[in-house]
């Protein structure tokens, strides 16, 4: 709402708060409760309308984390099942201005971004709970959610159906910017260096062959930081791959019946095994939007994730799948 509603508004105003509780009643770490908070704050500045500055926008997003990690707490999954889980941190989790130019082909991006609101966005898998819904656990330098990083983003889009994203993130454990309790940073895997991101691929409505409305998106990843391996070695650069595929079904000729549809989404993503303890990972799901007659508003979801555990990773098994 908040995206929309800046077009036309000067300043928009946004606040979200859930309370979450979780029981494990079998297997992983341990079973039993654990609950989390989430509080979060953002307002939007239309630029344009308060100082001429035509096509910028500047946003801020306060948001603070508190309660427990169920990951950590009870389950030990890998994949992370779900998105919001953390440990607890207060900062200003997004502060960056944007600058659209050229008629809408190129849109620039300075700030603290989190980074999955621009790349590796799996468009059909974003009302999924789990993580791996919304990024590949193969890239674990990835500063999304709870570790947004100082960057700039460069977007490059000719033509409706082409686009090519660009991004430098400051992107290790030592950058705290902003962060006023707690270590959210410590997620990252190197203690120094920055990531570079290149996005590049298609999006398509009624595209021959394909049908519907759907996108191809290839991204390449490259860390210049200094790792400790699984092993206890040292490695100087991480590098990797994600490709998500999104694709609309089909959906309702109807009028009446218009928002109804089946759309499905594939991802891949592989890494260094000697680092991260995800290396590939690959899944998919469906989704069903108004199952129900005169509900057009509900949906239904199937999402199967499944992850390659590293050798040098000690568990048990080595594979992990998320239903």
């Amino acid at each position: 709402n908040t995206e929309s509603q800046s077009k036309t508004n000067t300043i928009t105003f946004g606040t979200i708060g859930s309370l979450e509780g979780y029981y494990n009643f079998v297997g992983g770490i341990k079973t039993g409760f654990a609950f989390a908070t989430l509080l979060d704050a953002n307002m939007n500045l239309n630029l344009e309308k308060l100082m001429g500055l035509k096509k910028g926008t500047f946003y801020v997003d306060f948001e603070y984390h508190g309660g427990d990690n169920p990951t950590s707490k009870l389950t030990g999954d890998l994949q992370v099942f779900d998105k919001n889980n953390a440990d607890p941190f207060f900062e200003v989790l997004e502060i960056w201005y944007q600058q659209i130019l050229f008629n809408n082909k190129l849109r620039i991006k300075l700030g603290k971004v989190d980074a999955n609101t621009e790349f590796s966005v799996i468009d059909n898998g974003l009302d999924f709970m789990n993580s791996p819904t919304q990024v590949t656990p193969a890239f674990p330098v990835f500063p999304t959610f709870p570790d947004p990083m100082p960057g700039i983003t460069i977007f490059f889009n000719p033509n409706h159906l082409f686009f090519a994203n660009f991004a430098l993130y400051e992107a290790n454990q030592k950058e705290h910017f902003l962060n006023f309790y707690g270590d959210p940073s410590a997620a990252q895997l190197s203690k120094d260096g920055q990531l570079f991101i290149i996005e590049t691929g298609l999006n398509w409505n009624n595209f021959p062959v394909l049908g519907h409305g759907g996108n191809f998106k290839v991204g390449l990843w490259k860390h210049n930081g200094h790792f400790t391996d699984l092993y206890g070695h040292q490695i100087h650069g991480l590098a990797g791959i994600y490709i998500i595929y999104d694709q609309t079904l089909w959906k309702s000729a109807s009028k009446q019946h218009e928002g109804k549809n089946v759309r499905m989404f594939l991802e891949y993503g592989l890494t260094d095994s000697r680092i991260s303890p995800v290396f590939r990972h690959f899944g998919g799901g469906l989704v069903w939007t108004s199952p129900i007659k005169n509900r057009p508003d509900d949906e239904m979801g199937l999402s199967i994730q499944n992850a390659n555990i590293s050798s040098g990773f000690q568990v048990p098994r080595k594979n992990e799948l998320n239903f």
